[in-house]
C-alpha cells in the first residue's frame, strides 16, 4: 500500500532503522546517500543485539559508512526509541570520538527529529549527550578513564589508526584496555551488548585478539569479495566472488584504482581484509615507524601470497643443498691444486685436512 501521509511515514522512520539511517543522513550532511545492500546485513546485527548479549564484530573497508550506521544514526535512533538507554563510544582519538558525538546532537536536536520523537538532550557538551529521561551517549578515546560509567551498548569504532597499528606497544595497549576496563564497563552482562567495527590493520589489532574468543559473531565485509560469500538478507542472500562491496563502482575499476594506489600486500589487506604481519620494522611508543614491509598470513597450509613458498623452497634448498656442494667442490679443487702436505697453515687449511 503506498505512503499518502505524513503519519505514516513517521511510523516507518520510527520502526525501519535503515529509513531512519537515510533519512537523518541529510540532517548533518549535503553528500548523496547510497544505500548498499550490505548496510542491510549491519542493520541486522543492530536490530538483532536490542534486549540481548551481543558481541559483534565487524570489518568494513573505508568508506562504507560504517561509523555513521553504528556510531552516529544508531545511537539517535536507539535513544528515540527508549531514552533511558546508555551508551560508551569509543574511538582511536578524542578528536574522532567528538566528533562523533557531534553529528549525533545534530540528527537529536533537529525539528525533523523531534517531532518524530519525544527524547529530549538535558546535557550536551563535547563528549556526552544525556537525555532528560536518563540516558545517555558518552564519547571517549581508547585508554580514557572510565571510573563512574556503565553503559547498555558499548560501541568500539575504529580503536587503531594505521600508525597505531604499527606499532606493538600500542595494539597491546589497546587489547589490555578493552579487556582490563571497557569490558567491565556493561550494566548488564546479561542483555548488554558490545559492538567493534574497524577495519583490519594487524594481524593482532583487537579484532585479531578478540576473534580468538568463543562468543564473539564476526561479519566481514571485503571491498572486493575474495570467495563466494552468502548472506541471508530480505532482497539478496549473494556475494559473488570478486565483486565489489560497493554497487556505485564495477568491481574492474575498483580493482584498477586499488592496486594503483597499494602495493600488493596492501592491496590483498585493504581490498580483501586479509590481516598482515609487519616485518623489517622499527617502531617507537608513539606509533612512529620506519622500513614497513607486509606480508599476508597463512591460514592452515594455503598461504595468500603465490610468492611465500617459491621464497621459501629457493631458500631451504640453498642452505642444504647448493651451499654443502659448493663446498665440497671447493675443498676438493684446493687438495688437487696444493696437495694436503703444500697447503698453507690456515684454519681453513687445517679444515681440509681434516677432511
Amino acid at each position: 500500500m503506498p505512503i499518502s501521509t505524513p503519519a505514516q511515514r513517521d511510523a516507518i522512520y520510527r520502526s525501519d532503522y535503515l529509513a531512519f539511517a537515510r533519512k537523518a543522513f541529510y540532517v548533518f550532511s549535503s553528500d548523496t546517500y547510497s544505500q548498499e545492500w550490505f548496510h542491510e546485513s549491519v542493520a541486522q546485527r543492530l536490530n538483532g543485539s536490542i534486549g540481548r548479549a551481543t558481541r559483534q564484530i565487524i570489518n568494513a573497508p573505508p568508506r562504507a559508512l560504517k561509523s555513521y550506521l553504528v556510531s552516529v544514526a544508531w545511537t539517535a535512533f536507539r535513544l528515540g526509541q527508549d531514552p533511558t538507554h546508555k551508551f560508551i563510544c569509543v574511538s582511536y582519538s578524542q578528536d574522532l570520538a567528538n566528533k562523533h558525538s557531534a553529528d549525533c546532537r545534530r540528527i537529536m536536536e533537529s525539528p525533523w527529529y523531534r517531532a518524530l520523537f519525544s527524547t529530549r538532550l538535558d546535557k550536551s557538551t563535547e563528549n556526552q549527550l544525556a537525555t532528560t529521561n536518563g540516558g545517555c551517549r558518552l564519547a571517549m578515546s581508547v585508554g580514557g578513564t572510565l571510573t563512574g560509567f556503565g553503559a547498555d551498548t558499548i560501541i568500539v569504532d575504529d580503536p587503531l589508526n594505521a600508525a597505531g597499528a604499527a606499532s606493538d606497544v600500542t595494539r597491546k595497549h589497546c587489547n589490555e584496555w578493552f579487556d582490563r576496563s571497557l569490558m567491565s564497563r556493561l550494566n548488564d552482562k546479561s542483555k548488554g551488548s558490545i559492538i567493534v567495527l574497524m577495519q583490519r590493520l594487524h594481524q593482532q589489532d583487537l579484532t585479531g585478539h578478540l576473534i580468538q574468543r568463543r562468543g564473539w559473531d564476526h561479519l566481514v565485509l571485503p571491498a572486493v569479495a575474495a570467495q563466494d560469500t552468502k548472506f541471508r538478507l530480505q532482497n539478496r542472500s549473494f556475494f559473488g566472488n570478486k565483486e565489489s562491496l560497493y554497487k556505485r563502482e564495477s568491481p574492474s575499476k575498483s580493482w584498477t584504482t586499488s592496486r594503483a594506489k597499494l602495493d600488493r600486500w596492501c592491496f590483498k589487506h585493504n581490498i580483501f581484509k586479509i590481516p598482515l604481519r609487519m616485518r623489517g620494522m622499527t617502531s617507537s611508543g608513539n606509533g612512529s615507524s620506519r622500513m614497513m614491509s607486509f606480508r599476508p598470513v597463512s591460514r592452515g597450509t594455503k598461504s595468500y601470497s603465490p610468492a611465500i613458498w617459491p621464497r621459501k623452497l629457493v631458500r631451504t634448498a640453498t642452505t642444504r643443498l647448493v651451499w654443502p656442494f659448493l663446498s665440497a667442490i671447493g675443498t676438493s679443487i684446493i687438495l688437487l691444486t696444493f696437495g694436503e702436505e703444500r697447503l698453507p697453515s690456515t684454519s681453513f687449511a687445517n679444515s681440509c685436512r681434516r677432511k
